[in-house]
C-alpha cells in the first residue's frame, strides 16, 4: 500500500472519480480510501457537477471520454469556468489519438493526466504533487477573491468582512455565533484562507457526530503494531491541525466530558495517543461555532465554564438573513448562476417572485434560501420562476419557527425529496438519475428521513393480503 504524507491522506481531503467505467471507479476508489481520502463517484458529466456544487470536492478525476456524453474536455472547462480552485486530472486510455487529447486537456487547464490501467504508486504521487500545487496556489488568495464566498453588498455585510479581515490577522481564538444557515462555517473558512496559516488546510471537527466513544480516536488519534513488522498509524484531528486552524463545528453539541477533553488539550497544548505514554505536542488557531447562548449554558452549568472563557476572546457574529434583505437578490441571482452552469439551463425568477421572497421571514437563513429555491428550480418546467412556485406559507413557517432548525431543515428536504418522488412515481432510479445523485446515496437519504419506496409499501401490503 502506497501512503500519501499523512497530513494529505486524512480524510478532510475528497475526490470526486468522474468515470462511466465502474469497475475502474471501484478499483480506484478502494485504492483512494485505503489511502485516507473521502471518495465520491459519478458517472456522468451532469451528476459529477452537480456533486461539485454541492458537496466539498478537492480535485476531480475525470475521465476523457464519456462514451454517451460529450467528450471530457467540455467537462473540463465546465469545471474550469464554473470551479477554477479544483485541479483536474484527466484519466485516459493508451491510444494515440486520445493521449493527444490528453495533451490539449493539459494546454486547456488540467493539472496532469494518467493512463489506464492506472499503477498504484502512480496515483497517488499524481495526486499528491496535484494538491500541493494547488494548496499552494490557493494560499495566495486575497481578502477580494474570498468575499466571493459571502454574497452580499449590505452595511451589515461589509462590516462583517472588514471584521473578518481584522481577525484574520491575530491568532486568537474565534466564537463564530448566529442562527442556524447563516454561514458561520464559511465565515470560519475565510478566517482561516486570510490568515498566516492558510498554506495548511483547515480541520473541520462536526461536533455533532462526536460521541464519548469517538472522540479519542477521531481527536488524539492512535498507534498499534499488527505483527512485528507494521504497524497502524493514524493522526487524530489535534495533531493533524499542527500549524493550521482546528474549526469544532457547533461546539455546544459536545459532551461534558468531551469539553473537559478539549479544555486540557487547548491549555496545555499537548496530549497522548490512545495506547501511547508520549506527549504529542501541536500548535493551532482555535474557532468554534454555535447557534445557541454559550454564555448562558455555561452559567447555567450546562457548558463548561474554563472552555467558554478560553474560546471566547474574539467573538464574530453572523448576521441573520433577515437583518441584510437587502442581499437576497444577489443571493438569488448568484445560485441561480450556480444552477444554469450545472444544469446548462437559462432560468430566470420574476419580480412578483422576488416580491415573495422579500416578504419572507426565512428562519433557516441562507441554508433555507437554498433549498427553496432549487426545489423550484428542479420541479418547473418554464424557464421562469414565478411567485406561485416557491413553497412558501404562513403555516409553513410557523411550524419550522415553533420546532428546532434542524427538525425544520429536515422537514424541508423530506417534502422536497417527497415531491421528487412523486414527480417519478417513486421510482428510485429516475428520482436519483434527476437529482444528480446515484441510487445508494439516494436509499441512504430516503432511510434517513424513514421515507419507504412504493414497491416496499406494496410488497409489504401484498403480505398482509396473503395472511
Amino acid at each position: 500500500m502506497i501512503l500519501l504524507d499523512r497530513r494529505i491522506s486524512m480524510e478532510n481531503y475528497s475526490v470526486l472519480i468522474a468515470d462511466d467505467d465502474k469497475i475502474f471507479s471501484e478499483l480506484t476508489r478502494y485504492v483512494l480510501e485505503e489511502n485516507g481520502f473521502n471518495v465520491l463517484q459519478a458517472t456522468s458529466p451532469k451528476s459529477a457537477m452537480s456533486l461539485i456544487t454541492i458537496k466539498q470536492v478537492d480535485l476531480v478525476l475525470l475521465d476523457l471520454h464519456f462514451p454517451q456524453y460529450k467528450d471530457g474536455i467540455s467537462t473540463l472547462k465546465n469545471i474550469l469556468a464554473n470551479f477554477p480552485k479544483i485541479p483536474v486530472i484527466m484519466v485516459t486510455s493508451e491510444n494515440l489519438n486520445v493521449l493527444n487529447n490528453a495533451i490539449e486537456a493539459i494546454k486547456i487547464g488540467a493539472h496532469d493526466f494518467i493512463e489506464k490501467p492506472i499503477l498504484e504508486e502512480r496515483l497517488i504521487i499524481t495526486l499528491n504533487n496535484t494538491l500541493e500545487i494547488s494548496k499552494l496556489r490557493n494560499s495566495k488568495s486575497s481578502f477580494k477573491r474570498n468575499r466571493i464566498n459571502f454574497v452580499g453588498d449590505s452595511a451589515i455585510m461589509k462590516s462583517l468582512y472588514k471584521e473578518i479581515e481584522e481577525i484574520a490577522s491575530s491568532l486568537t481564538p474565534v466564537l463564530i455565533t448566529g442562527e442556524k444557515g447563516v454561514g458561520k462555517k464559511l465565515a470560519s473558512k475565510m478566517i482561516h484562507e486570510l490568515s498566516l496559516l492558510s498554506k495548511e488546510k483547515r480541520i473541520v471537527v462536526n461536533c455533532s457526530r462526536l460521541t464519548n466513544r469517538t472522540f479519542d480516536s477521531k481527536m488524539f488519534g492512535y498507534k498499534y503494531e499488527t505483527d512485528l513488522y507494521s504497524a497502524v498509524d493514524k493522526v487524530g484531528y489535534f495533531e493533524l491541525a499542527n500549524d493550521s486552524t482546528l474549526f469544532f463545528e457547533e461546539i455546544s453539541e459536545l459532551s461534558q466530558m468531551n469539553q473537559q477533553k478539549l479544555y486540557e488539550v487547548l491549555m496545555k497544548k499537548r496530549f497522548k495517543r490512545i495506547t501511547s505514554d508520549e506527549n504529542v505536542y501541536t500548535r493551532f488557531r482555535f474557532i468554534a461555532s454555535s447557534s445557541v447562548d454559550l454564555e448562558t449554558q455555561s452559567k447555567n452549568g450546562v457548558f463548561n465554564k474554563n472552555l467558554y472563557k478560553l474560546i471566547n476572546k474574539k467573538i464574530l457574529h453572523v448576521p441573520a438573513l433577515r437583518e441584510h434583505k437587502s442581499d437576497i437578490k444577489q443571493l438569488i441571482q448568484h445560485y441561480l448562476k450556480i444552477f444554469n452552469a450545472v444544469y446548462d439551463s437559462d432560468r430566470f425568477i420574476s419580480e412578483d417572485a422576488i416580491n415573495r421572497v422579500m416578504d419572507y421571514n426565512w428562519p433557516g437563513n441562507i441554508t433555507e434560501l437554498l433549498l427553496v429555491l432549487f426545489k423550484s428550480l428542479l420541479e418547473m418546467s418554464d424557464e421562469i420562476i414565478h411567485a406561485d412556485d416557491l413553497q412558501l406559507d404562513e403555516e409553513y413557517e410557523n411550524n419550522i419557527l415553533q420546532s428546532s432548525f434542524r427538525e425544520g431543515m429536515l422537514s424541508l428536504e423530506k417534502r422536497f425529496l417527497t415531491d421528487v418522488l412523486n414527480m417519478h412515481d417513486w421510482s428510485v432510479a429516475d428520482t436519483a438519475k434527476h437529482l444528480g445523485i446515484d441510487r445508494t446515496n439516494l436509499f441512504k437519504k430516503m432511510k434517513r428521513l424513514n421515507l419507504e419506496t412504493r414497491q416496499r409499501i406494496r410488497s409489504n401490503n401484498n403480505q398482509l393480503l396473503e395472511t
